[in-house]
């Protein structure tokens, strides 16, 4: 009876996972980086040599369809996202790590609706013999159009552009870093690289230093010596001697919005205009003194917004137009709040993130002020029209002080995804090579399309980029299979997502009669999988004796996936 009943319950948990499989979770591999860096394909993981920053870096080889697992290659174009020193890829070989694994709670939209910024598993609609991971973005019945690296939409039944404002867990998996303080690089191998100044802070006094010190604990701590009169240091970007000796020049290199995951060369931005203003400026506040106060200061191309912190407790927010300059705040503060006197010598963490046409304050965990205003649609983009005659601002960074000392430990600023406009092209975005099955799916699927007489033309805006918003079809008070999504990846420049789709694969339901069903750009209802909940198996840890094997799961990096 023990070996029947051990067999039945070996064979029941069989049936089970087969059932589990089918019709509640699967599993996939994630095979390339359209959502790095929060969910990652083949890659790299590195570390600085230079700061020590630890970041991963996508493998690519058109020459190879897969890496071996057991060999090692040149990291070849990676960069650090903190001080930006090129790795040494000629002298430091590594391991190249599989795709995160991932589980996929399917069919979950046939109970639920699709929410904005989930992630989503769905049949690629070029070929419909492969399956895509990206970003949700547009429901039936919207309007979307990207414009400066944000998402405006017309809901269903509405007249009006508005901002898609993300969820505080969507947000905090997508902000990216630009500079940490905790990783002070080594300035020798800064300037063997060709770097003459790391992204570190500078005091705007035109007096000499003032009272600002940058380079207490080895430039880890920010102090303030106090003093009746604010004083303010400005985030610096990097200095090449290819780039202009000026200020503004690096400052705007600083927030180009490249990804340490990429290579330089698979980037593309117009340098003069995509620069990410949406950011997010941290740090631990240490006051020194009853009367200490501190200030957060970041700013886009339309709106700067500051927040204060003083060691009474009072934490009070300002707004101003961008084109109010040096220390003009408004008297009175867009909003304030108390969070209980500071203690002397204690350590608080306190943000401020300026993001979505809105702002968001914490003190610790909580967020004690989060206000938004209407996303100026007209404005922007009439703005972003005479971009060529007069250059759009610099983002900026900038961290104030007044009344008694202070220290600021732990400083990060970190910038949002940012959604660059593609032009449609026959050449995809690379990525690793397609089989051959697919290629004799997209060239049928080319046939097709022409066939279809789809709006097709190289060079053309991307659908739903500036200049081309999409119109989703459905009715969310009606759900139908023919109702369309709109999906996007985070890692913006290497995702080849709902703005360069060109093709649609033959088994779609592409036309009814004379009338076209399908439209390019979208994903249809029907082709949706499942929401994606969270990474099993990301890349795991390598036994000394078995480098090339990374067998023994990397538990601290499985997650839930925002």
């Amino acid at each position: 009876m023990g070996i029947r009943e051990t067999v039945e319950s070996v064979y029941v948990a069989i049936v089970l996972a087969f059932v589990l499989r089918a019709f509640m979770v699967e599993a996939f591999v994630i095979p390339t980086g359209s959502m790095a860096p929060r969910l990652m394909g083949e890659h790299y993981d590195l570390q600085c040599p230079a700061c020590g920053h630890e970041y991963s870096y996508g493998w690519h080889d058109p020459r190879q369809i897969a890496p071996a697992r057991g060999d090692t290659y040149n990291p070849d174009g990676a960069h650090c996202p903190s001080c930006g020193f090129a790795y040494p890829h000629s002298r430091m070989k590594s391991y190249v790590n599989g795709g995160d694994r991932v589980l996929v709670m399917k069919y979950l939209y046939r109970f639920i609706e699709p929410k904005p910024w989930d992630v989503i598993v769905f049949r690629n609609p070029q070929s419909n013999d492969n399956n895509y991971i990206k970003r949700l973005i547009g429901l039936p019945g919207e309007t979307i159009e990207i414009v400066h690296g944000d998402v405006f939409v017309i809901p269903h039944g509405k007249r009006q552009w508005q901002v898609r404002r993300k969820p505080d867990r969507a947000q905090e998996a997508m902000w990216q870093v630009v500079f940490d303080s905790d990783y002070v690089p080594d300035m020798t191998r800064l300037a063997g690289d060709g770097i003459k100044k790391p992204r570190r802070w500078e005091p705007l006094s035109a007096d000499g230093p003032g009272l600002w010190d940058a380079a207490r604990a080895g430039e880890r701590v920010l102090a303030f010596s106090g003093g009746d009169r604010p004083e303010y240091l400005a985030f610096k970007g990097l200095l090449r001697p290819s780039l202009p000796e000026a200020e503004e020049q690096s400052r705007r290199e600083a927030f180009v919005p490249r990804y340490s995951y990429n290579s330089a060369r698979q980037e593309k931005h117009l340098e003069d205009v995509d620069l990410c203003g949406d950011l997010k400026l941290s740090g631990v506040f240490r006051p020194l003194s009853e009367d200490a106060s501190v200030s957060l200061i970041v700013g886009g191309l339309r709106y700067a917004v500051k927040a204060r912190f003083d060691a009474d407790g009072t934490v009070a927010m300002f707004r101003r137009p961008r084109e109010v300059t040096g220390a003009n705040w408004p008297s009175q503060p867009w909003r304030q709040v108390s969070v209980g006197r500071l203690k002397v010598g204690g350590g608080y963490q306190i943000a401020l993130a300026h993001v979505d046409c809105g702002a968001k304050v914490w003190v610790g965990r909580r967020k004690v002020i989060d206000e938004i205003y209407p996303g100026d649609y007209k404005g922007l983009k009439q703005r972003l029209a005479e971009a060529d005659e007069s250059p759009i601002p610099a983002p900026m960074a900038r961290i104030g002080a007044v009344g008694g000392p202070l220290e600021l430990w732990h400083v990060r600023l970190m910038r949002d995804v940012y959604y660059t406009s593609f032009t449609l092209s026959r050449q995809n975005p690379p990525g690793p090579p397609a089989s051959l099955k697919h290629r004799d799916l997209q060239v049928e699927s080319m046939r097709k399309a022409k066939s279809l007489k789809f709006d097709i033309v190289e060079g053309a805006p991307g659908w739903g980029v500036s200049g081309r918003p999409i119109k989703l079809a459905g009715d969310p008070e009606n759900p139908s299979d023919m109702d369309e999504f709109f999906v996007l990846g985070d890692n913006s420049p290497q995702s080849l997502d709902s703005r360069g789709w060109i093709e649609a694969a033959p088994s779609l339901r592409l036309r009814d009669g004379d009338k076209l069903l399908y439209h390019l750009g979208t994903v249809p209802r029907y082709n949706l999988i499942g929401k994606a909940m969270f990474v099993y198996w990301p890349s795991g840890f390598r036994l000394p004796l078995l480098p090339g094997l990374p067998i023994v799961p990397d538990v601290g990096r499985m997650r839930l996936i925002r």
